[in-house]
């Protein structure tokens, strides 16, 4: 088990030697805070393998994006990518991944409540700074959460449409790199025709790929540069890693490809042994990945909104001893808001 505490990550601080270690799928982050009522970039549980058994001490409003791991509650199978009420005393479990991937994202309504260090709550697991003690959580360890709204308890059952979630594709897109000519042009069809293996070493700073040993016409190194996010570094091995979420700031191996931004979280689901294949695309096809996940959030954050006013009030229908009653109510919430907007 590998459970950390992750964010939006730490921004602006490369240029110190911090690296940015943010969520590794950015989006399904993004998307399951939006479920239960957060800002895109609070800190939840980045899950992978196999998930925690979670005993809540309040009532909570949680939700788990990524892929499906078989969440129970109680013993009761809960779906995926909805927002469930959690009451005080029941106990959260993942059964284990049903399907391909790794990697979940379990977020509750106000984040998980750990320190911020240097701008973020993330867990930069190598030098053991952030999230919950600087390290993974451990059985015993006790999470802080916010308590609920009733605002926030009326997400229960608030699910992302199937269209919105990430699409894992089955091959990754890459553009080219800062030293894309390090490469033959034979060299570089080479990587794009190759089957890769995820290697056993891959972690969050790197997806180290095993296949053919890619022929460098210059050799591997380079002057120290700074290393972006799904730069593909090509080692004096000749094989390929993919530079990940908590990648060092910079390095001198040469990167003839970068992945595009938007499929960097099809990677994070990637477990050893899986096989990853490349294909080229354009910076116009880069961006427009990048917006359809942009209007994704954007829809989510209008779907949520809707779903927020129909369960603020509604009608009953009584029969007592024989007579039909038709009781309208409206949430207290509602009222207050209305007054203090003078509605």
């Amino acid at each position: 088990m590998l459970t950390t505490v992750q964010d939006d990550g730490h921004w602006g601080l490369q240029n110190t030697g911090i690296p940015v270690s943010v969520a590794m799928d950015q989006q399904a982050l993004a998307l399951g805070n939006l479920l239960v009522g957060n800002e895109e970039g609070v800190a939840a549980l980045e899950i992978t393998l196999f998930g925690p058994r979670l005993a809540f001490t309040i009532d909570a409003l949680m939700a788990v994006t990524g892929v499906d791991m078989g969440l129970q509650v109680d013993g009761h199978d809960i779906l995926a990518w909805t927002a469930i009420l959690v009451r005080t005393g029941s106990v959260p479990s993942m059964t284990g991944f049903t399907g391909a991937g790794c990697r979940a994202w379990l977020c509750v309504a106000g984040g998980i409540d750990v320190p911020d260090v240097l701008g973020s709550r993330s867990t930069l697991l190598r030098v053991a700074l952030g999230g919950f003690k600087g390290r993974a959580l451990r059985t015993g360890d006790s999470l802080h959460l916010r308590p609920l709204t009733q605002q926030v308890r009326r997400l229960d059952g608030f699910s992302c449409p199937v269209g919105l979630r990430p699409q894992y594709t089955v091959d990754a897109p890459v553009l080219p790199g800062p030293q894309a000519e390090s490469l033959t042009p034979g060299t570089r069809q080479a990587f794009l025709d190759a089957t890769w293996t995820v290697s056993d070493a891959s972690d969050r700073m790197g997806c180290r790929l095993e296949g053919p040993q890619l022929a460098l016409g210059h050799g591997a190194d380079v002057i120290s540069e700074v290393i972006p996010e799904g730069a593909v570094e090509v080692t004096g091995s000749g094989l390929p890693i993919v530079m990940l979420a908590d990648r060092q700031t910079t390095g001198g191996y040469v990167k003839p490809f970068v992945v595009a931004s938007a499929a960097l979280g099809w990677l994070a689901q990637r477990r050893p042994g899986d096989s990853v294949r490349f294909r080229m695309c354009s910076r116009d096809d880069a961006r427009e990945m990048l917006e359809k996940q942009s209007s994704a959030r954007k829809e989510l954050t209008r779907l949520q909104a809707i779903w927020r006013q129909r369960h603020a009030g509604g009608t009953l229908h009584l029969t007592v001893n024989g007579v039909r009653h038709v009781v309208e109510w409206q949430d207290v919430t509602s009222l207050e808001a209305d007054h203090e907007h003078g509605s």
